[in-house]
């Protein structure tokens, strides 16, 4: 083709044709920028092709952790909360007696509001999907906001209520360990009456008041961060 075109202009200037070889020249340069552009679009589709591609692959990773983070929150809330939500009201309305504090059986009663459940949101596929931020399509940029809005806000707001729920069990159970008796408890296995004395107490049962409000904050950003969790899985499910 170079070769052809190589040929008229010669000959072009061979017969002194001045001003059809200008017009020759002209559209020469033009056909060049046209495929240059051509070139440039091509290459700018490839690109935009394979940030798409690149970007719902991380969607799809995404798509995993929010499930998995709906499963533990279900765990969460099916089993621990519900469990330590129940014993804790039985404790506030004074439902338990000495004899259940004794009873070998019941020896989770003894160290009742000691337990913190720790969970997290995870977000390594989304800090992924951050680092590849200046590639991510035009149309994916509501999504991806949306998801920012997850994984930051809301998930700052639960590491807060975890914060200040670990902080209340770290001082209950300095609360504890300075009581003879409990020392007593952990080594030789043994409850005493002052043990059962302080467990029937309303000094323990607001400690216990303070325990359950903390695992119904927990409860109730979990609640939020699931219902969350759910819609975005949905919405990746259209792209992915």
């Amino acid at each position: 083709m170079i070769k052809f075109f190589r040929k008229i202009r010669q000959r072009l200037l061979t017969e002194n044709r001045l001003s059809k070889y200008l017009i020759y020249a002209i559209g020469e340069i033009v056909l060049v920028m046209i495929g240059i552009l051509l070139a440039l679009q091509v290459n700018n589709w490839n690109e935009e092709r394979q940030n798409h591609a690149r970007v719902t692959s991380i969607f799809k990773d995404i798509q995993e952790d929010l499930l998995n983070d709906i499963k533990e929150i279900n765990r969460f809330q099916d089993s621990f909360y519900k469990n330590e939500d129940s014993i804790a009201n039985r404790i506030i309305k004074g439902g338990l007696t000495a004899s259940d504090y004794l009873n070998s059986k019941n020896k989770h009663l003894l160290h009742f509001g000691l337990s913190v459940y720790n969970l997290y949101i995870t977000d390594q596929s989304f800090q992924v999907l951050n680092e590849n931020k200046s590639t991510i399509p035009e149309d994916y940029k509501a999504v991806v906001k949306d998801l920012n809005f997850l994984y930051n806000e809301y998930n700052q707001f639960m590491k807060g209520v975890i914060n200040d729920y670990t902080k209340f069990d770290e001082n209950f159970t300095e609360l504890l360990n300075i009581k003879p008796w409990y020392n007593t408890i952990i080594i030789n296995d043994t409850v005493t009456k002052d043990a059962v004395n302080f467990y029937l107490s309303d000094a323990y049962k607001s400690n216990i008041y303070l325990y359950r409000d903390h695992l119904k904050k927990l409860n109730g950003i979990t609640n939020l961060i699931k219902l969350k969790a759910i819609q975005h899985y949905l919405v990746l499910n259209h792209i992915t």
